[in-house]
């Protein structure tokens, strides 16, 4: 597997400027976490990455290949992206649409190795129950193991996530972070994902993007980055943050007035 290299990644709608100067490295084996406030953006900078959005300069790179030189089907060997939401109605079936992660393999048939990556996609996200059901018919939470699911069918180096736990209750965003930090680890991909949870983050990420307005406030470690200062910069609440399970994790304690100076309050 590759690296994956940002380089001074600019994106604009229009004239408003979006990204701006985005640099990063992913490793293969890692799980890269994509934090920020609403808007800051963590979507668009996925977007741009898998070239469904083309940057306005700057390079994304998978090794020493430029991003921009290959094709759709090409990318698609290389990049898995799941979307924050799924379209709800569908005339497939699960098995169908995580079948559809193999068609940048595909020739004229499905092949026994296409078939054991699904159920093997299958298997690790629990949705093989549902294999003949369409996807309308699922939850929201069930959907989105399904998309992911899909991602890992598709057998890349590198899967983009929006959002992944969004849908899905406390023992299903554990379940699937905990599966993707295995990915990640035994199959030597490199997994880069928007996530709102700081404390998610801190737990199941390896290092960690800190959007602001567009602009990179930070990249590091969870523990590097994830400190009141922080959290008091980017969300505009006084956190405490405590370091005594393994992993940092906040605690929110109230947002930022007009009247409040620079220190946080003493947490519980």
């Amino acid at each position: 597997m590759v690296n994956l290299t940002v380089e001074d990644l600019c994106f604009s709608y229009g004239t408003r400027r979006v990204l701006d100067g985005i640099s990063f490295a992913s490793e293969p084996g890692t799980v890269t976490g994509i934090v920020g406030s609403n808007g800051c953006g963590k979507t668009t900078l996925l977007r741009c990455i898998d070239r469904l959005l083309v940057p306005s300069s700057g390079r994304v790179c998978i090794g020493d290949r430029d991003m921009a030189s290959l094709s759709r089907r090409e990318i698609a060997k290389a990049i898995a992206y799941v979307p924050q939401t799924a379209a709800t109605r569908s005339a497939l079936t699960v098995y169908e649409i995580l079948l559809l992660g193999r068609r940048p393999y595909l020739n004229w048939s499905v092949t026994a190795a296409d078939e054991e990556e699904v159920a093997r996609a299958m298997a690790c996200f629990g949705v093989g129950e549902f294999a003949f059901r369409h996807l309308h018919e699922l939850s929201g939470g069930e959907r989105q193991r399904v998309m992911i699911a899909r991602a890992i069918a598709q057998d890349t180096g590198i899967i983009l996530l929006d959002e992944p736990t969004s849908n899905l209750d406390l023992h299903h965003q554990m379940g699937v972070l905990e599966v993707l930090a295995s990915v990640a680890n035994e199959d030597n991909i490199s997994i880069l994902m928007a996530i709102h949870d700081l404390n998610l983050a801190a737990r199941y990420c390896d290092e960690i993007i800190v959007l602001k307005d567009g602009t990179a406030f930070g990249t590091g470690s969870p523990a590097a980055l994830f400190t009141p200062e922080m959290v008091r910069e980017i969300y505009g609440i006084h956190a405490v943050v405590k370091h005594d399970l393994g992993a940092p994790y906040v605690v929110p304690l109230r947002v930022v007035g007009p009247d409040d100076g620079g220190e946080t309050p003493a947490g519980p």
